[in-house]
């Protein structure tokens, strides 16, 4: 990304994840500019919240946020990237604020059907 630039990783990916009914993704990391990292761990991943714009641009409608790094920088962190990824508006399912929050899911409707995410 630093030779190539920043929208790079979706170059050839972005028209066919925009030409998707959904686009659904695994956002293995955490959104966020705080947070600290988590003791016991060899592997920490964070984003910055502008980095988010990629996802959009390639067309990301959806992303699961349960997987083994959305906690790397703690609770505070899990906060910010829901709420980058709701103000980016790409809806996400797997965590929550809370545990009913985390329990939720979310529904997107493509062509008269409705897709659940857990």
């Amino acid at each position: 990304m630093r030779q190539l630039g920043a929208s790079w990783p979706f170059s050839g990916l972005s028209g066919l994840l925009s030409g998707a009914d959904i686009a659904f993704a695994n956002l293995e990391t955490s959104v966020s500019d705080r947070g600290s990292r988590i003791a016991g761990k060899g592997i920490w991943f964070r984003s910055r919240p502008e980095h988010l714009k990629l996802l959009v641009d390639a067309g990301i409608d959806i992303v699961s946020v349960a997987n083994n790094h959305i906690m790397d920088y703690g609770l505070t962190a899990l906060a910010d990237t829901l709420s980058h990824l709701d103000a980016a508006g790409i809806r996400h399912a797997g965590a929550g604020r809370d545990l009913e929050a985390a329990r939720r899911g979310a529904v997107l409707e493509a062509n008269g059907l409705k897709v659940g995410f857990l």
